[in-house]
């Protein structure tokens, strides 16, 4: 970590570093996720102001797969 009077270092153990990866993946799934859906949104001509905003994205039955681990997200 940086920060404006010093970079502090912290070691993790594995089961803190397999978190924190998890932690940022998702963050970082989000975000793009997020991205991607405004851009789709402004390029199908959604009004950027508006309070509802059509769905762009259902997969339907997505939360029946046997393994989902978007499902926390």
């Amino acid at each position: 970590m940086i920060t404006p009077e010093e970079v502090i270092k912290r070691s993790l153990d594995p089961l803190g570093a397999t978190v924190s990866r998890d932690g940022l993946a998702k963050t970082l799934y989000s975000c793009l996720f997020d991205w991607l859906v405004q851009k789709i949104n402004v390029s199908i001509g959604q009004d950027p102001e508006s309070k509802c905003l059509i769905g762009v994205l259902d997969i339907y039955g997505f939360e029946s797969f046997k393994n989902n681990r978007l499902r926390s997200v």
